[in-house]
């Protein structure tokens, strides 16, 4: 129902689901209930996002995703040179003699040493 955009309610969940008799089979259990509350909670949230979509001209909303684009290309990159200049750093700890010191810190290890390997 969600997906196809009809509105949820109580009587409609039990016209699209067969073996359900009567809406108070729904309204009366807690589960049922919350269920279809949280579905239509869903439905809601979509219609209004879809209601501020159409509010906005298309032109907006290409530059919106063009920006939220560039953003996320520029957090990519701080993420790369964040994750090469921490492992240098442990590299750099490594050779000084410092990884016992290093290791302290993590509990395991060895899953923090698979970790970074990996960022590589």
């Amino acid at each position: 129902m969600l997906e196809e955009n009809e509105y949820i309610t109580h009587r409609a969940v039990v016209r699209a689901v067969e073996g359900l008799g009567a809406a108070s089979t729904l309204t009366r259990d807690t589960y049922r209930r919350e269920l279809v509350a949280y579905y239509q909670e869903l439905q809601r949230q979509r219609t209004q996002w879809i209601q501020r979509a159409r509010k906005n001209s298309q032109s907006r909303l290409l530059n919106e995703l063009a920006l939220k684009d560039q953003q996320i290309r520029e957090l990519e990159q701080q993420v790369a040179l964040l994750s090469a200049s921490h492992k240098a750093l442990i590299l750099a700890v490594g050779e000084m003699g410092g990884i016992e010191a290093w290791r302290r810190f993590f509990a395991s290890y060895d899953q923090a040493k698979d970790g970074v390997s990996k960022l590589s």
